[in-house]
C-alpha cells in the first residue's frame, strides 16, 4: 500500500500528465485552425488524423493547382510535397516516392529558398533519411540548408541543421 505522500505524488503526476495532454490537444487544434485560415484544408485534415479525407483533399488541391497555375508553380509542387510526406509517414512509401519524383520534375532547377523549392526538396530529403537513405538525403539537405543560409532565414536554418544532423 502506498503512503499518503506517495498517493499525493502519484496524483500530482497524473494531473501533470493530463494537463500536458490537454495542452497538446489545444496545440493541435490551434495548428488546425491556422491551416484552415491559410486555406490548407488537406493539411488540417492530416493534423486531425483524418487521412482518407486528407488524401482526397490533397488530390483535389494538386489537380486544381496544376490546372489553374501549371506544374511549374509552387502551389502545385508544394502540395505534392506535403501529400507525399503524409503518405510516407503512413508507410505508403511507393506512392510517396512517386509523388516526390513528380515534385522534383516540376520544380524549376533555378528556384531558391524564397520560392519554396528548397523547402519542398527538404521534405523529400527528410523522408529519404527516415528510410535510412542518408547517402541520398544528405546532399539534398545540404543544398536546402545552403539555400536558407544564402537567404539568411534564421529559423529555417536551425530547422534544416537539425534535419541534416538527424540524417
Amino acid at each position: 500500500n502506498a503512503t499518503t505522500d506517495q498517493r499525493n505524488a502519484i496524483d500530482a503526476e497524473v494531473d501533470r500528465l493530463l494537463d500536458m495532454h490537454d495542452a497538446l490537444a489545444d496545440l493541435a487544434m490551434a495548428e488546425g485552425v491556422h491551416q484552415v485560415v491559410l486555406g490548407n484544408y488537406a493539411r488540417n485534415l492530416e493534423l486531425l488524423g483524418e487521412f482518407e479525407p486528407a488524401q482526397d483533399a490533397y488530390t483535389r488541391a494538386e489537380d486544381l493547382a496544376r490546372h489553374t497555375h501549371g506544374a511549374q508553380d509552387q502551389r502545385y509542387w508544394l502540395t505534392l510535397a506535403y501529400h507525399a510526406r503524409m503518405l510516407h509517414r503512413r508507410g505508403e512509401r511507393t506512392r510517396a516516392l512517386e509523388l516526390f519524383r513528380q515534385m522534383n520534375a516540376a520544380i524549376p532547377p533555378d528556384l531558391d529558398a524564397s520560392n519554396r523549392g528548397a523547402w519542398a526538396r527538404g521534405l523529400y530529403a527528410g523522408c529519404l533519411a527516415a528510410e535510412g537513405r542518408a547517402a541520398d538525403a544528405i546532399p539534398l539537405l545540404e543544398a536546402t540548408l545552403a539555400s536558407f543560409i544564402e537567404q539568411d532565414y534564421t529559423r529555417s536554418i536551425a530547422v534544416w541543421r537539425l534535419a541534416l544532423g538527424d540524417a
